[in-house]
């Protein structure tokens, strides 16, 4: 009975310790949300002027909005810590990407933006939920468990306006 007690007790410490791996930093995962916030507000204004697809257009409004209103929300949270917040603006990849979407026109810049946003919102997804389960700041994974519902949104919406747009390429 003790060597079984001690094995659940040694299972229960390594799968703890497992989860401590998971959990992105605190500031790996603010710096990641405002860059990332900031790359989409660019990214979306881009797509609000230059997208052909009215539905491509309207998201990109969309992500201007929800985004830029995410990012401000972050930065509330730090300030309100005492923290400085990180610099908003795109990673280096988010600026490579906004570079690209600056050259196409038409239905080139469509498809660039959808799949680029199928992409990010994918990615966005797994991390916000990693550190809406996982991390270790309250008022930070309370805002990431609160925007991953948003995100989620987002991420199901690309998907459709992808589907449709392929859809309508096959024909």
């Amino acid at each position: 009975m003790k060597m079984l007690v001690a094995l659940t007790a040694g299972a229960s410490m390594l799968a703890t310790a497992a989860i401590a791996q998971m959990a992105p930093s605190t500031d790996d995962f603010v710096a990641k949300a405002a860059a990332g916030s900031a790359t989409e507000v660019q990214a979306g204004q881009l797509a609000a002027q230059k997208a052909s697809d009215k539905s491509v257009k309207a998201f990109g409004q969309r992500m201007v909005k929800d985004h830029g209103k995410a990012g401000k929300e972050l930065m509330a949270i730090l300030k309100k810590q005492g923290k400085t917040p990180p610099m908003d603006k795109p990673s280096p990849e988010g600026k490579s990407m906004i570079d690209k979407l600056n050259a196409a026109q038409g239905a080139d810049f469509d498809r660039m933006y959808v799949d680029a946003m199928v992409e990010d919102h994918d990615k966005d997804v797994q991390e916000f939920a990693e550190y809406a389960k996982f991390g270790d700041d309250k008022q930070v994974k309370a805002f990431a468990k609160k925007t991953l519902a948003v995100i989620k949104m987002h991420d199901k919406m690309i998907h459709d306006i992808q589907s449709k747009m392929q859809k309508a390429a096959a024909r």
